[in-house]
């Protein structure tokens, strides 16, 4: 009996160890487009009177499953919305803008760095405020070592350590350890008072890389 207990306990150790020490082995790369495309059918529906009546933001994935009889459809039912208007005359009331009027603000950014000898990460991370007034953090040329349940955080402190991590706002879990990703900030967040991105392992209390932002 006590044979067997032992033998339980054993394979419960090596199946927890595996789960903690397999992230070390395997890399997992996440690529996502940034979730706002402006293209050259996207513009202002403008009245009579200048005013603007609708926008249409089109995302990548929109772009990339749009038939052409389905943009052709799409472009008529956004003349057809405003009433009492031909759509010889809208097309005329239709400029089209500048596109750098709508692209994301770009509010802040910093490089990855490692965080000791065995933590290492590198790569952009920025914070955009995007045209409908929301706030994302994108990771472009990102790699960091990977680990076990690794979280994004942001902190108020350049230099963060691990207590300070721990009061920071946490984003999300990480998608991927390489690769271009998105995270979107919560309502109510001021960007402008985080002053690092941080990966942190939330089960060893451990930094694998942070990002000044400036």
């Amino acid at each position: 009996m006590k044979k067997v207990f032992i033998l339980i306990v054993f394979l419960v150790a090596l199946g927890g160890g595996w789960y903690f020490l397999l992230p070390l082995f395997l890399d997992q790369e996440v690529n996502e487009d940034f979730p706002v495309v402006f293209s050259k059918d996207q513009t202002l529906m403008v009245d009579g009177s200048g005013e603007v009546v609708d926008f249409y933001p089109l995302t990548q994935e929109e772009i990339d499953t749009m038939s052409e009889e389905e943009k052709i459809k799409r472009e008529r039912n956004r003349v057809e919305e405003v009433a009492g208007q031909s759509k010889e005359v809208m097309q005329e009331r239709v400029p089209r803008v500048n596109e750098d009027d709508f692209k994301p603000i770009l509010l802040s950014e910093g490089q990855f760095k490692n965080a000791d000898d065995f933590h290492q990460g590198v790569g952009r991370a920025g914070i955009y405020q995007l045209p409908d007034g929301s706030y994302l953090l994108r990771f472009e040329d990102f790699e960091v070592t990977n680990g076990p349940d690794l979280r994004v955080y942001l902190v108020e402190t350049e230099n963060p350590t691990k207590d300070q991590v721990k009061e920071g706002l946490e984003l999300a879990k990480l998608k991927g350890n390489k690769g271009s990703q998105n995270y979107e900030l919560p309502v109510g967040v001021d960007p402008t008072s985080y002053k690092s991105v941080v990966i942190y392992c939330k089960p060893f209390s451990v930094i694998f890389s942070t990002a000044g932002l400036s």
